[in-house]
């Protein structure tokens, strides 16, 4: 395929900026010995998501948890992928970085695959972006062409994207709350994903898998990704779980040290411990998506390793 030349200025500046964070993570590192597989750069998305056994997904947002919060969640044992993400490329993510340098060294060192992530649609930095992104698909080859770009430089097994839109991104329009597309729009969204696929083929992974209104445009996005995440198990809600009707694979769900959520008090957090007590939420899907609540990372990692040592045996689920 033909990359266009604005394509190729974004891969490149995407490299640049990886380069300088490789810089830093080789500056950091204490072990100058590190294996030929962790120093070597894989190629991304080469095969398939392939999961003989269940896979336990931890998120790390290195703009809301610190590293130790990742470094001390891998350190249960209980966790099989590290999904680390970051802003938008536009949104100014160089100011992190550096974070996302050391997020990644832990997570090569632990022995766990990597997931890099980011963001499909800029929030802040919309200057360039438009309502109408959401049919473009050059638009999306652009973002994924990027993503593959950035994973390969990073050594990444795996790239996500993170399809929810929020703050002031302009797809908004279609995409926040109940929104459903007529016919003529769901025709030229569905059109749009087959052409992506058609060009560069699917992502690793995507959330969110799809929603529970059928017509929305979410459901039809889902289609970027190997392994659709859903996001309806998030909370401990039966009525909530039962009106999924898109296909997915992996299970997410929203763990926080308290079940009260103020803001939705119908929509109740999970304790760390009830992602595996609750195993049957997700034992006939390819895997758990385990979503700390923003900010208590740390906290909430520290519930895992407690939960960890409670266990008879270490049961490294999805080590292949």
């Amino acid at each position: 395929m033909m990359v266009h030349k604005s394509l190729k200025i974004q891969i490149w500046s995407a490299i640049v900026i990886i380069t300088a964070a490789l810089a830093i993570l080789a500056a950091t590192s204490s072990n100058g010995n590190e294996t030929q597989e962790h120093n070597q750069v894989k190629q991304a998305s080469t095969e398939p998501v392939t999961c003989e056994k269940p896979i336990i997904i931890w998120y790390h947002h290195v703009y809301k948890d610190p590293p130790a919060a990742l470094r001390m969640a891998l350190s249960s044992g209980l966790i099989t992928h590290a999904m680390v993400q970051t802003l938008h490329r536009k949104d100014g993510e160089r100011q992190k970085m550096e974070l996302v340098a050391k997020a990644i060294k832990i997570v090569k060192t632990s022995g766990v695959k990597l997931i890099w992530s980011r963001p499909l649609w800029a929030l802040y930095g919309i200057e360039d972006s438009s309502a109408e992104d959401l049919f473009d698909p050059n638009y999306y080859i652009q973002e994924i062409e990027v993503l593959r770009a950035e994973g390969q430089a990073f050594g990444a097994d795996f790239v996500a994207l993170d399809a929810e839109s929020y703050a002031h991104a302009p797809v908004n329009k279609y995409l926040r709350g109940k929104n459903r597309l007529n016919t003529y729009q769901r025709k030229r969204l569905s059109a749009a994903v087959e052409q992506v696929i058609g060009a560069v083929g699917q992502v690793d992974f995507l959330c969110p898998g799809g929603s529970i209104y059928s017509q929305h445009p979410a459901n039809t996005l889902g289609r970027l990704g190997k392994c659709r995440i859903s996001g309806f198990f998030y909370y401990g809600n039966e009525e909530r779980r039962r009106s999924m009707r898109f296909p997915y694979h992996i299970v997410g769900i929203h763990v926080n040290t308290t079940r009260e959520n103020k803001e939705y008090p119908q929509l109740p957090y999970y304790y760390v411990s009830e992602v595996f007590t609750q195993s049957h939420l997700w034992s006939g899907k390819k895997g758990v998506f385990i979503y700390p609540h923003d900010r208590k990372g740390l906290a909430i990692a520290k519930k895992l390793v407690a939960y960890s040592k409670q266990l008879p045996v270490k049961n490294n689920l999805g080590q292949n």
